[in-house]
């Protein structure tokens, strides 16, 4: 028989076809693509790329899609192995990949593995770019970041450790491999110079789509009774998607994934995929499931893919948490920003970043948050802009007690520690509705609830 999506002859019992990885059984989207691939854009100056250059098959009557190939040394082409297929598929079928599907591919393929819990890794090398690998996919570290979305956490995402025979394989792999990303990074984004407790690199850009959202949900976010626990199944103190959630539930009703989508929908995700790349040291334990009968280099290339679901504004809260404005594209110069507040007043543990990261300079980490207000009125913490003065004034109070409407710090004390209380007293404020109270007894009531 043939491969639906590449077109090729394969065995009739594959389960995967060997050429491109299509599950023989699924069905794939057929495009013309005699005219090329379109590339639509997304707001903000974002580009949608397709990153697959595809070629009409005429004899089996079904598109072929090409995969892109980069030439490295000895003359090999890029996506002949099933670590460069995993590598370079795009967002939509990442979304839908599971460990069970890299178990089935790798058994196709012959190659050894081993299986925990929910992961997989291979015993045995593979080829990447013309350089031994081991591979895996299992479940994605959040330490990189992405918690805006507040799903990241519950991703899953292949793996690759790329090990170099001599120096030069080590340099010369390591330019084909930014080139080749360079390439296909994201319109108007750049690599963001990410860090954390057991990785550091760079964070690429490679795929904006408007597809796989729903096939995300459909894999992650299946629970048996129907209801969403917001504790264990999201991620992050502070995002816009647990905020939506909560507010369900706070008004009554019950958050099951029905309730759930519905607010996914409304938010208009789309699925990043990024690829990070490092060169750290080749620890003993890693160097001991390469051959033993060769050497390598001390250093070698660690990649992960992460593919997950974000709002274009979740996006400018990730790449603004490592130093990067989404919105105005460009780097920000931390040395040339004059805070509106006055920073000698503002203590570590008035920052609540959705994450938890030592690596990350906490002063450094204020400032960007406070660029971002500065700027835009946009909340870098939860990944959303401000509706009005007064709800930017509450954030200024909640992170760092500065009252920006009298340039002053409050010492919230006699308000029970609590900016609800001030703005109720100050300002006659409701923070709950965010209005104006209607009456004084309103007032009393609501002053009444908040010091129970």
């Amino acid at each position: 028989m043939f491969c639906i999506k590449c077109g090729k002859k394969i065995d009739d019992d594959s389960v995967f076809c060997p050429y491109c990885g299509q599950k023989v059984n699924d069905p794939v989207e057929t495009k013309n693509l005699s005219s090329g691939v379109s590339k639509e854009p997304i707001s903000g100056g974002m580009k949608n790329k397709m990153p697959l250059v595809g070629i009409a098959v005429a004899l089996v009557a079904v598109a072929a899609v090409v995969l892109c190939v980069i030439k490295v040394a000895g003359g090999d082409k890029f996506g002949k192995t099933l670590p460069e297929k995993l590598f370079l598929m795009s967002a939509e079928d990442h979304a839908s990949l599971t460990w069970e599907d890299v178990r089935d591919m790798l058994d196709e393929e012959g190659t050894l593995y081993q299986q925990i819990d929910e992961s997989v890794q291979t015993s045995t090398t593979d080829s990447f770019m013309g350089y031994d690998c081991i591979y895996g996919y299992g479940e994605y570290s959040n330490n990189v970041g992405a918690a805006p979305s507040g799903v990241a956490w519950i991703s899953t995402s292949p793996y690759f450790y790329v090990a170099f025979n001599t120096e030069e394989d080590f340099k010369d792999g390591q330019e084909s491999i930014k080139k080749y990303l360079e390439k296909e990074l994201e319109q108007n984004s750049v690599a963001l110079k990410t860090d954390s407790l057991f990785l550091s690199g760079d964070t690429y850009l490679i795929e904006c789509s408007d597809k796989g959202v729903d096939e995300f949900w459909d894999k992650l976010l299946t629970w048996e009774d129907g209801s969403v626990d917001i504790e264990n199944d999201l991620f992050g103190d502070d995002n816009s998607l647990l905020r939506k959630c909560k507010e369900l539930i706070q008004s009554g009703e019950k958050l099951d994934e029905k309730a759930f989508r519905e607010i996914a929908d409304s938010m208009d995700y789309k699925m990043y995929k990024f690829v990070q790349v490092c060169y750290p040291q080749m620890e003993d334990g890693v160097r001991e499931m390469f051959p033993r009968d060769k050497s390598y280099t001390d250093y070698m290339c660690v990649l992960q893919i992460v593919c997950v679901p974000m709002t274009e504004e979740q996006y400018i809260a990730f790449a603004g948490t490592w130093g990067y404005d989404a919105v105005s594209h460009k780097d920000i110069d931390l040395s040339k920003f004059e805070t509106d507040i006055d920073l000698s007043v503002w203590e570590d543990d008035n920052i609540k970043l959705p994450w938890q990261d030592e690596s990350i300079e906490m002063k450094d980490a204020a400032k960007r948050v406070l660029f971002f207000m500065q700027e835009y009125d946009y909340d870098l913490l939860s990944g959303e802009y401000l509706k009005d003065d007064m709800e930017k004034r509450k954030w200024y109070l909640d992170h760092f007690r500065w009252d920006i409407h009298t340039n002053t710090k409050v010492d919230l004390e006699e308000y029970r520690g609590a900016v609800e209380i001030y703005l109720a007293v100050t300002d006659d404020y409701n923070s709950a509705t965010h209005k104006p109270f209607e009456s004084e007894l309103d007032k009393a009531l609501y002053l009444a609830e908040v010091n129970c």
